[in-house]
């Protein structure tokens, strides 16, 4: 199975950066530092609940620019906290899916509503 066809059934969270995945859903937010009970924490929660139409099984995979990038896993633990059972951390990122020769769209084209921290 070709790495693409592998991502097109996945719920792709980005991290940061100029370019994502495919219609990859915006929430660089979602990796700030803080506590599982914050305001961030609440949001990402929300927009976890809505991208996967509230299925904790659904995967949910989260990247950032590169291998040196740590945002992504920050990401990764509050969508565990949130129990979701099926979080991966792409930790190559997006220069590892570029290196593969996959496609990348300007950031803000993937057609999802980004939602942002209150």
């Amino acid at each position: 199975m070709s790495i693409s066809k592998f991502w097109r059934t996945l719920v792709a969270m980005i991290a940061g950066g100029p370019q994502t995945l495919p219609g990859a859903v915006p929430a660089a937010w979602a990796s700030q530092p803080g506590s599982f009970d914050d305001p961030v924490q609440r949001q990402f929660g929300a927009l976890l609940q809505q991208a996967t139409r509230g299925n904790a099984e659904v995967p949910v995979v989260l990247y950032c620019l590169s291998s040196h990038c740590w945002m992504s896993c920050n990401a990764a633990l509050r969508a565990i906290r949130l129990g979701y059972r099926n979080v991966l951390w792409y930790r190559g990122g997006i220069e590892a899916w570029q290196a593969a020769g996959q496609p990348t769209q300007p950031a803000g084209q993937s057609g999802a509503v980004a939602a942002e921290p209150r």
